[in-house]
C-alpha cells in the first residue's frame, strides 16, 4: 500500500503479513451516530394459542390480576426497547383473532 502526503504525493509504502477488520457495529455504535429505532410488536391471537379461559393458553387471563407468561415477556421486552425507541411509542399489531363485535363497521 503507498502512503501519500497531502498533495498526492508517494512518500513510501507499508506492507501487512495479516489484516483483519471488525466491521460489526455495536446497538450503541448506530444510536450514538444518530440512528432511530422503531418498535413493532405482533400478537398472535390465533386458536393455536386455545382460548382465554384455558389454563394452558399463553393469552389465559389470570384471576389475580397478575400478567400471563406472554404479557410479561412483551412487558420486559418494551421496558429495555423503551430506552432505545424514536419516540418513546410502540407499533403494536395484533393478527388471528375474532373480535366479539363482527358485524360492526370501521
Amino acid at each position: 500500500m503507498e502512503l501519500k502526503d497531502s498533495k498526492g504525493k508517494v512518500k513510501g509504502t507499508i506492507c501487512f503479513n495479516q489484516f483483519q477488520m471488525d466491521m460489526r457495529p455495536s446497538l450503541l455504535d448506530y444510536l450514538s451516530h444518530g440512528w432511530q429505532m422503531q418498535v413493532t410488536i405482533a400478537i398472535d391471537f390465533t386458536l393455536s394459542n386455545l382460548e382465554i379461559t384455558d389454563q394452558k393458553s399463553l393469552h389465559r387471563q389470570m384471576l389475580n390480576g397478575d400478567m400471563n407468561h406472554y404479557e410479561k415477556a412483551v412487558f420486559e421486552v418494551c421496558n429495555v426497547m423503551c430506552k432505545y425507541a424514536k419516540d418513546g411509542a410502540f407499533n403494536v399489531y395484533g393478527f388471528g383473532g375474532i373480535p366479539h363485535y363482527m358485524g360492526a363497521k370501521n
